[in-house]
């Protein structure tokens, strides 16, 4: 049906037109106006379309409208509920664990609609982690576990009445120690400030010393995907927390902790992420001017830098952190630095 104005109560359609911007605006609506308007555009070379669907909500109720059943089953799917109950796991580290449900109904768009969270934070498919969807049952599997898989995990799916989730916990329990008395391995392993030849490596102890107290800690690490570990780094027992030098620039690294103690030492920890050691000022250095339709270019302030034979002193000096085996210093490079690569001494 073509809507012309004139053929309707008085003030029922009206019909503007802002600059180019035609405006349908739709007085006093009542359940016949609910309906997909459709406007047609023509000119000497042809015609194009574009449509939209208008839901009109009764006064009372909720029986009409977005608020519909309707409505949410035509835009959210079926509405789905668990068929079964999310049971605890008791695990071991390096043994693989499992968690799954069953749901009564198929689940639409299972891999973007199905979430599985570790207290609270979402997980997603990696080397030791697999997410699957098959005959209304999800499933998260984990082919190695460490104590870091620990938690509360939540399976949560939408439906139109709101979001359904199921909660469980997942223990794991230290793997058996070389040595009996042997620590428990550390947790937690993660590279900081990341530079061009070092880092920062933390961890947290372990959660079973077994009796022993720790007396120190061996780090190993490994360059590349070589799967070579060797031991790069010894720490104190009071601390969990070290810088490791002597690292080549550009190259990827990961690392692992051992806790001593008198009866041996742990089984190695979870391995770091990857991580590329670089300059962390070049990435500031540089930046996307964009051109054209789409295009862009990326420039360096090295570029436009003025050439300097002696580079200007570094700038605020100062003990970032102080610990009890050692200090770090941080400071700003030299404005201006020249366009050479910069190198510096340090003197006490």
């Amino acid at each position: 049906m073509r809507i012309d104005p004139r053929l309707f109560p008085a003030g029922k359609y009206r019909i503007t037109n802002n600059y180019g911007l035609l405006t349908l605006e739709i007085r006093r609506c009542t359940l016949e106006d609910a309906a997909t308007y459709t406007v047609m555009m023509k000119n000497t070379y042809g015609q194009a379309s574009s449509f939209a669907k208008v839901l009109v909500r009764t006064y009372v109720g909720k029986d009409a409208g977005f608020d519909s059943e309707i409505f949410k089953r035509l835009m959210l799917g079926p509405n789905v509920e668990f068929t079964s109950v999310l049971k605890p796991v008791f695990a071991r580290e390096k043994e693989p664990f499992s968690l799954s449900c069953l749901f009564s109904e198929d689940v639409l768009d299972a891999e973007q609609n199905i979430q599985w969270r570790r207290d609270g934070r979402l997980l997603r498919p990696s080397g030791r982690r697999q997410i699957l969807y098959a005959d209304r049952q999800a499933s998260l599997k984990v082919s190695c576990a460490y104590k870091e898989d620990e938690g509360l995990y939540t399976v949560q799916v939408p439906s139109p009445f709101g979001l359904q989730e199921q909660s469980t916990y997942v223990f794991v329990r230290d793997a058996a120690a070389e040595k009996p008395g042997a620590p428990g391995s550390p947790l937690n392993v993660r590279c900081l400030n990341v530079n061009r030849d070092c880092l920062i490596l933390t961890w947290t102890p372990p959660s079973d010393t077994r009796g022993n107290p720790i007396t120190g800690y061996s780090i190993e690490r490994c360059q590349g995907e070589s799967g070579q570990w060797v031991p790069c780094h010894e720490a104190p027992s009071g601390t969990c927390r070290c810088p490791i030098q002597g690292l080549l620039e550009g190259q990827s690294y990961r690392f692992r902790v051992r806790a001593v103690s008198r009866a041996g030492r742990s089984l190695p920890s979870k391995a770091s992420e990857l991580v590329v050691t670089g300059d962390p000022d070049e990435a500031r250095r540089k930046k996307e001017i964009s051109f054209d339709l789409g295009n862009k270019i990326t420039v360096s302030t090295d570029d436009f830098e003025d050439f300097v034979t002696i580079p200007s002193p570094p700038t605020n000096v100062h003990a970032s952190e102080i610990c009890d085996a050692y200090v770090v210093l941080s400071w700003e490079e030299p404005r201006p630095r020249g366009k050479a690569p910069l190198t510096y001494t340090l003197e006490k």
